[in-house]
């Protein structure tokens, strides 16, 4: 992430991922990679192949944690024809599962079923990245709620647009105790707005990523958000599929 988004929001935790042995995956992106499986702690020489790393990695960082098998293949041998790039995956994936469970005899973290590579299905996984954006969701709805309650609609509207859309990114709505504060706090502010000044506000606000809605928020009243012309940045690969490159740009 730039500069200005760390000073906008919380600096992250740089200590070392937790041992423990709960059996849980824990992924350390900000700073140096770690992972962890339970108790034991995949240093990075264990990593026997580098691209087994990068898929573990595209993995730990795609939204919902999970990619199409042709997405992967594409983004890590892209100058490959569809056979070899899918051998080549094939191994890499046979390689990243010994990494992370030598001895298991069915593989509980890396999965790949119906096309789709899965990272920890069973929810059994701690990322960083995703406790550090999921924080500055929360921080973006307070910043719109104290918008709104200014007065300041359009402020309001963009900021809680940039909010959802990377909740979404995330796989990450609020909880219902806080669905019902953010709906009440967007209905107030479409009210104060108007309905087509506040939906126009809201699509800007979907299209920021999370450093320049952090710039926005910091910006005097009156300032205008950056205009992109169609949807939020590298935001999809297929129809709907949404893909891992922009966080990959700002943690890898």
């Amino acid at each position: 992430m730039e500069p200005l988004a760390r000073t906008a929001l919380a600096e992250p935790n740089r200590t070392s991922v937790p041992k423990t042995d709960d059996g849980v995956l824990r992924v350390s992106l900000l700073g140096r990679f770690e992972v962890s499986v339970g108790s034991r702690v995949v240093g990075e020489q264990a990593w026997r192949l580098r691209k087994a790393a990068s898929l573990f990695k595209l993995l730990a960082l795609a939204p919902y944690h999970r990619l199409h098998r042709e997405q992967a293949m594409e983004l890590l041998w892209p100058d490959l024809a569809p056979r070899s790039a899918a051998n080549n995956l094939h191994q890499t994936l046979h390689a990243a599962r010994r990494t992370l469970e030598p001895a298991a005899a069915n593989f509980r973290y890396l999965i790949l079923r119906d096309e789709l590579l899965f990272l920890c299905p069973d929810g059994a996984l701690r990322v960083d990245v995703d406790a550090f954006e999921g924080a500055a969701a929360e921080c973006l709805d307070s910043l719109a709620g104290a918008a709104g309650a200014r007065g300041e609609g359009r402020r309001a509207a963009t900021l809680f647009g940039a909010a959802e859309a990377a909740r979404e990114e995330l796989g990450t709505p609020p909880r219902p105790v806080e669905r019902d504060r953010y709906e009440r706090f967007v209905a107030a502010s479409r009210r104060n707005t108007g309905k087509e000044a506040w939906t126009s506000a809201w699509k800007a606000g979907r299209a920021l990523s999370l450093h320049q809605a952090a710039e926005y928020a910091l910006s005097p009243e009156g300032h205008h958000p950056p205009v992109i012309g169609g949807t939020r940045p590298t935001d999809v690969w297929t129809d709907d599929t949404p893909t891992p490159e922009s966080r990959r740009s700002r943690y890898w």
